[in-house]
């Protein structure tokens, strides 16, 4: 637990180094348990650390081993021990994002669906508010800004209604979908926003400068 802490501290920051090195310790803990519930979680801090390590390949591995390994009702409480979301969420989500990446469009799309679809199955909030930001990116890299707007708008109802922190700056998504839609300044003026901003995690403000 106390290396898992260290390790989703350092992710917040965009330490990827650090995150590298303190994955690779929680696998090493677990390398040879029939304790699943660890396992997940080794697994789940290394599948994060590699999308935004730039190895896609690792990563789509590492997430479908974790759906494997997932299951809603076992894995519930991970929830609020384990970086306060669903591993089956985010395992699904970051296989989308890895199969995208890998070039296969149709497996990201349906993976980015049933990864929404447990969010909602399962009724926490954040999971779902962390998945409709992964698949806004996901809209926005498929030229489909329109469908990214309804997504984005229904993030922020959400993060509203229930009081929720985003963990990604939504003026740069927001930013993103305008430039998308032909309104370069409205754009503009959400990105430089956004970057003037402390919200969100460190590691996703290479976004707001794409």
């Amino acid at each position: 637990m106390a290396v898992y802490g260290l390790w989703q501290s350092a992710n917040g920051a965009g330490r990827v180094l650090d995150c590298r090195r303190l994955s690779k310790r929680l696998q090493q803990l677990t390398a040879g348990t029939a304790d699943d519930d660890l396992l997940l979680e080794a697994h789940h801090s290394a599948w994060a650390t590699c999308l935004f390590a730039g190895e896609p390949v690792a990563a789509q591995e590492l997430s479908e081993a974790g759906r494997r390994l997932y299951d809603p009702e076992r894995h519930r409480s991970h929830r609020l021990l384990y970086g306060g979301h669903d591993a089956g969420v985010c395992a699904g989500k970051v296989a989308a994002q890895a199969h995208w990446l890998l070039g296969f469009p149709d497996k990201a799309l349906a993976l980015d669906g049933e990864a929404l679809a447990l969010a909602e199955r399962i009724a926490h909030p954040f999971s779902l508010l962390d998945a409709l930001l992964f698949a806004i990116r996901l809209r926005l890299d498929r030229g489909e800004p329109a469908l990214a707007l309804r997504q984005l708008e229904a993030a922020e109802a959400l993060a509203a209604e229930q009081r929720l922190g985003f963990n990604f700056e939504p003026r740069f998504l927001r930013g993103a979908i305008l430039s998308a839609q032909g309104a370069f300044e409205e754009g503009s003026a959400c990105l430089r926003e956004g970057l003037a901003s402390r919200l969100g995690a460190m590691r996703f403000r290479l976004y707001g400068l794409a």
